[in-house]
């Protein structure tokens, strides 16, 4: 429902770069007109959702298709890195090799959260890896303090 985020993620699919959705983040690929012709998994309760949108929904712990990779809920979260790993230690051509007649190469939004005095290591590896942008990447640094159980 954020137009900025709808944005981010359709100039991602634009540039060609790989895309990496769990849990519910597939509505923002909807929204992004990208879904159509895809296989993808996420929570169950987005399956009529997806498949109106022109994808088949599958109920599996990592699903690649092309250039997406995708997950159905936080337990899945081991199968889901994995494969995004590999998907991102891919080159731009074999990415777009693996999608045979794509007329889209779909790109990734991630949020992000840092345990506690944390964050500059995760600023730190993304800064570390150029090769995963085309462009200098957009990092915004939040800081969230953790309430107490019970309040």
């Amino acid at each position: 429902m954020n137009g900025k985020a709808v944005e981010f993620v359709a100039a991602f699919f634009d540039a060609g770069k790989p895309v990496a959705a769990i849990c519910h983040g597939p509505w923002t690929i909807i929204e992004a007109d990208a879904a159509d012709g895809r296989r993808i998994a996420a929570w169950p309760s987005l399956k009529t959702d997806l498949r109106n949108a022109g994808a088949e929904w599958v109920d599996e712990e990592a699903c690649v298709d092309g250039n997406l990779v995708s997950a159905r809920k936080p337990d899945d979260i081991p199968a889901f890195n994995r494969e995004m790993l590999a998907l991102f230690a891919r080159s731009p051509e074999e990415i777009a090799a693996a999608r045979e007649g794509a007329e889209e190469v779909v790109a990734m939004y991630v949020h992000l959260e840092a345990w506690p005095n944390r964050e500059d290591e995760v600023l730190e590896l993304l800064q570390g890896s150029p090769e995963l942008f085309a462009q200098a990447p957009v990092i915004e640094r939040r800081s969230y303090a953790r309430q107490p159980a019970g309040q």
